[in-house]
């Protein structure tokens, strides 16, 4: 599908990738309204999105230069979802770039998804227990995808590479440490019905980039197992309480002035003076 993303999915990215960049990699987690975790509103069929995947080396976005490597993440993601989806009961439809690609309306589709998503998502990531309020809605695209292909609902991967800066591969030799890059899989339920984001699941595991470029298979295996490893069978009914694990430690809320800093960094001289004005 090509990685052209218009102003506004750029600005989007960049918060979220701003946010994981600068936060310490975590144990799985995730989020979801009551009806997903008691089957009522859980899809069963499902769409998976082509998954995006970005390279972030000390806080600056590296896919263009990595488009190979973004590339073999995004259909390792991609298959390891759908396979372990199935396993648990699901009926899978995973789309590569080229079903995509033959399909101009549903390619029109999934962009404007793409665009509606990375606004979402530069807002709950930073504050993922409203999942559980329905707070979050893709608006009618994800509806229409649902209801071009005949499915209950879309899923929507993304996958995040960071390296470590220089600086700190230095400082960890020195202190005598090792200093480890990580990926982040996120991966984001939608509903058919309504648009609304029903679950949110996410994981980091340690990977170095030796690992994430020349055996991204093995690495996303590693995460997608342990993001859907809670995600519960097709039929599976969950107590509520059960999909709030970790609520305590999982509500951080990332400051947002910092937040806004750290934007400025990455989208430079030029936009941070826009946003300014």
């Amino acid at each position: 599908m090509g990685r052209i993303r218009s102003d506004a999915l750029r600005m989007g990215l960049a918060c979220g990738l701003t946010w994981i960049a600068s936060a310490a990699p975590a144990a799985a987690r995730h989020y979801a309204t009551p009806e997903f975790s008691r089957a009522e509103s859980r899809p069963k069929t499902l769409a998976v999105l082509p998954p995006r995947a970005e390279f972030v080396k000390a806080k600056v976005v590296m896919s263009e230069e990595m488009v190979k490597e973004c590339e073999a993440l995004e259909a390792a993601a991609l298959d390891r979802i759908g396979v372990l989806l199935q396993e648990k009961g699901y009926t899978v439809r995973p789309l590569p770039p080229g079903t995509v690609n033959a399909d101009p309306d549903l390619r029109e589709l999934i962009f404007r998804v793409n665009e509606r998503y990375e606004e979402e998502w530069q807002r709950f990531v930073r504050k993922p227990g409203r999942i559980r309020e329905g707070r979050y809605n893709l608006g009618e695209d994800p509806v229409e995808i649902a209801d071009h292909l005949g499915v209950d609902g879309i899923l929507v991967p993304r996958v995040v590479a960071v390296a470590p800066s220089k600086g700190v591969k230095t400082l960890s030799i020195i202190l005598g440490g090792y200093a480890q890059g990580y990926v982040r899989l996120d991966l984001s339920v939608v509903s058919g019905e309504t648009g609304d984001l029903e679950a949110f699941y996410f994981t980091t595991v340690t990977a170095g980039m030796k690992g994430l470029t020349k055996n991204p298979d093995r690495i996303m295996e590693k995460a997608a197992g342990s993001a859907l490893r809670r995600y519960p069978e097709v039929n599976e009914t969950l107590p509520y309480e059960e999909s709030t694990e970790g609520r305590e430690t999982a509500e951080e809320e990332v400051d947002e002035e910092e937040v806004l800093e750290e934007l400025e960094v990455l989208l430079g001289p030029e936009e941070e003076k826009e946003n300014k004005e």
